[in-house]
This record gives C-alpha cells, sequence and structure tokens, in this order.
C-alpha cells in the first residue's frame, strides 16, 4: 500500500501564507526600526563630534589669546623696564644743553634772570 500525503487544502495554504506574510512583516519592521535606531546613533555621534570639534577650537581660540597676551605682557614689561633705565640714567648739563629748542633757552634765560 503506497501513502498519499493529503494535498493542502486552500485553507491550510492560505493560513500558512498568512503566517509567513506576518513574520515578513515583522522582520521588516524590525528591520526599520533599527535602521532606525543605527540613523538616530549615527546623527548623535555626527553632533557629539561636532560638539567636541566646537569645544576643541574654542579652547585653541582661548590659548592663542592667551599667548597674544603672553607675549604683549612680555613686550609691555620690556618697554617698562627700558623706560625706568632711560628714566634713571643721569646725563650731563652740556648733554640736556645740547638738545635744547629755542622754546628751552628763552625759557632758561628767563629763569636765570
Amino acid at each position: 500500500r503506497t501513502l498519499v500525503h493529503p494535498r493542502p487544502t486552500l485553507s491550510s495554504s492560505s493560513a500558512a501564507s498568512d503566517v509567513y506574510k506576518r513574520q515578513l512583516v515583522e522582520r521588516e519592521r524590525e528591520l526599520r526600526d533599527l535602521s532606525e535606531q543605527l540613523e538616530e546613533q549615527k546623527q548623535s555621534q555626527i553632533h557629539q563630534g561636532r560638539l567636541q570639534y566646537a569645544e576643541h577650537q574654542e579652547i585653541a581660540a582661548h590659548v592663542r589669546r592667551n599667548e597674544v597676551l603672553a607675549r604683549e605682557a612680555e613686550i609691555d614689561a620690556a618697554r617698562a623696564e627700558e623706560f625706568n633705565r632711560r628714566a634713571t640714567t643721569t646725563v650731563s648739563y652740556t648733554h640736556l644743553r645740547a638738545h635744547e629748542t629755542p622754546e628751552h633757552l628763552v625759557c632758561r634765560l628767563l629763569l636765570e634772570k
């Protein structure tokens, strides 16, 4: 005697097809959700990277400004030192007379009277 497999009925074939379709729809939804999650993570990482880059640029700008201010402070200190050195240097009366302008000469002569 030969075994004959029962042929699928229209209702059982349709039910299997419905299950398969539901599984496909669920898998598509899972893949779409996963894709959206990955895109959100990517965008978040891009945003964080931009923030970190902006923070780095801001810090670099502060460092450059501080370097400029330090150089300016060094220049100011050198100028002040040179001014103080010159201000405390004594000069001879002859040296002062050598740089005397006509206006100074008039004043000096008037004061000497």
